[in-house]
């Protein structure tokens, strides 16, 4: 609370606003949550356009009749891009029946196979590690994310994750288990406000020039980097220069970043840091199994 006051107060003084570094502090908090690096790390208004922007690169790898994955009763953030790719490019687009003992990998997993075995192209599997509406799971990312690389398999699965309902209260590590895209609201575990996702990228996602933002903006452009360096109208463009940033920062939200929400992440994830996802999570494993066995 106190750093969002103490945010809204620099609005006296807007010529600071930009000079502060705090947009490149979260990033870095949260790369630090995943185990990434901050070129890693794009900033969103929501998970709902963090997953947007994943389906829009992902989209470039679909062919009409491959096949997504998702789960059944999973966050609508990260089931209406998909269903946007069923509609747009013939998508096959299933959902993995809710499993009555709360264990989601074990047919997430056969149905992986069931695919292989008939030769099918999966193009996603796009999931959460908790479901949202009762907290069943985890999902066994790392066996997932293994089937979704495995050599053998029709084409490169990508591996979308929507991790709100994780990053702080469990580890979450994208070096130990690989993914292509993981995002997270700031608003559940990492103790932020409303209106800030963040959106690990995978570097060959970002190091592909195919892979556009959802919006055309001026911040995320390569002469940018230092927060205010405007530049010229071009008359032989006609324009302004198209250059990306470095990284993930090419997918950014367009606009300022939010000058009094990053700070209230920013303390949110610095306390998750001082604290640790691993105690955190054994500290909550008793108290979440005694309300499952009350319910």
């Amino acid at each position: 609370f106190q750093a969002g006051v103490q945010a809204t107060a620099k609005k006296k003084f807007p010529w600071t606003l930009s000079s502060d570094g705090v947009e490149e502090r979260v990033r870095e908090a949260f790369a630090e949550l995943v185990n990434c690096s901050a070129d890693d790390v794009a900033l969103c208004p929501s998970t709902s356009f963090s997953l947007s922007t994943a389906a829009r690169a992902v989209a470039l790898e679909v062919r009409r009749g491959d096949v997504g994955l998702i789960l059944e009763d999973q966050m609508s953030s990260n089931t209406y891009p998909w269903q946007r790719l069923q509609r747009t490019l013939g998508l096959a687009l299933e959902a993995v029946p809710y499993p009555q003992d709360g264990d989601w990998t074990t047919p997430l997993l056969r149905r992986l196979s069931e695919l292989d075995e008939q030769g099918r192209r999966l193009a996603v599997v796009s999931i959460p590690i908790f479901l949202w509406t009762d907290c069943s799971g985890p999902v066994d990312l790392g066996a997932v994310s293994e089937a979704c690389r495995r050599p053998s398999r029709p084409m490169r699965t990508a591996l979308v994750v929507d991790a709100t309902q994780s990053v702080g209260a469990v580890p979450v590590d994208v070096q130990r288990t690989p993914v292509d895209f993981l995002a997270a609201s700031v608003h559940k575990f990492l103790f932020g406000a409303y209106g800030l996702s963040c959106l690990y990228v995978a570097q060959r996602w970002w190091e592909d020039g195919r892979v556009e933002p959802l919006v055309e903006d001026e911040h995320f452009r390569a002469h940018m980097a230092n927060a205010d360096d405007e530049v010229p109208f071009d008359a032989s463009l006609p324009g302004y220069p198209t250059a990306f940033r470095r990284g993930a920062r090419r997918l950014d939200a367009g606009g300022r970043p939010n000058p009094i929400l990053l700070p209230m992440a920013l303390d949110g994830m610095s306390l998750v840091l001082q604290w640790g996802p691993a105690t955190t999570a054994a500290t909550l494993a008793p108290l979440t199994q005694r309300i499952r066995q009350r319910c």
